[in-house]
């Protein structure tokens, strides 16, 4: 029996000096920006960076899921000394509603939190973990990246 496996790639460039990228995927990939790959992945595979034509790191596909899923992978700096990567990622479960991951990508010294707040409920705030993942109900959603009393930033998350 032959298991067919549809993988998603999500992968997204976080890596200041990564401004474009050449890989197995052959996909410029611009700062703070994503794409889908939808291609055929299997166990094993090699997803390699490049700066400038010298190469910064690899993401080797492990085991892939025994059903149909979606992979973010990360791409940010590995120290910063250098120019090699390394990646933050997490497999989406084939559920049927909507799911956040949270993936820390900050390099250095943080207390920073993240909270997150139904549109127009503040009764219902929830401070989320790092390197997590949540479900949640579809409809309008405010981020909120709290770094100390004064800085906050906010942005607005429909799902």
């Amino acid at each position: 029996m032959v298991t067919i496996v549809s993988l998603l790639l999500c992968d997204c460039n976080y890596h200041v000096r990564l401004l474009s990228r050449q890989a197995t995927i052959q996909k410029k990939l611009e700062y703070k920006k994503c794409f889908e790959y939808t291609g055929d992945l299997h166990s094993g595979d090699n997803v390699n960076f490049k700066v400038a034509g010298l190469a910064t790191g690899s993401f080797t596909i492990d085991t892939l899921p025994r059903e149909d899923a979606t992979l973010i992978l990360v791409v940010q700096p590995h120290d910063r000394a250098s120019m090699a990567v390394s990646f933050a990622s997490h497999v989406f479960a084939g559920f049927s509603g909507p799911q956040v991951a949270l993936l820390d990508a900050f390099q250095g010294p943080s207390s920073s939190l993240v909270e997150l707040r139904p549109e127009g409920g503040d009764e219902n705030l929830e401070t989320l973990r790092y390197n997590s993942v949540m479900s949640l109900e579809e409809g309008d959603y405010q981020v909120v990246l709290q770094q100390d009393k004064e800085k906050k930033l906010e942005a607005d998350l429909r799902v």
